[in-house]
């Protein structure tokens, strides 16, 4: 039996210390240095789903697989939820495929389709 270990993020805005959100690109930025991080200790999978408000700003998690799919070298990514009725299912197949390329082996997809 193998036993697999991960987390999954929609990339929650920060909190600043006057309690208002901080900006959705550090919340992008804060999501791939999770998945970094996540690599270095051993996790084994990481995945990213999309969202599309102000406190969860993640709208394109392929292109943050691809992202983080450059920037690691053993941790399994996939996009936790892909909202196929926003998008285009080739594109984001497409996406995927070049973050397949980036890292044979360690690319997954979770749609949904509303």
């Amino acid at each position: 039996m193998t036993f697999e270990l991960g987390v999954h993020s929609f990339g929650n805005t920060p909190r600043l210390a006057d309690g208002s959100r901080g900006p959705t690109a550090q919340a992008v930025r804060d999501v791939l240095e999770s998945i970094k991080l996540a690599d270095e200790v051993g996790l084994d999978h990481f995945g990213v789903g999309e969202h599309r408000m102000r406190t969860m700003p993640l709208s394109s998690p392929t292109s943050i697989v691809n992202a983080a799919a450059a920037s690691t070298s053993r941790i399994k990514l996939s996009t936790a939820v892909s909202v196929l009725s926003t998008d285009d299912p080739v594109r984001v197949f497409q996406q995927l495929a070049t973050a397949a390329a980036l890292a044979p082996g360690r690319i997954t997809v979770s749609t949904t389709r509303k």
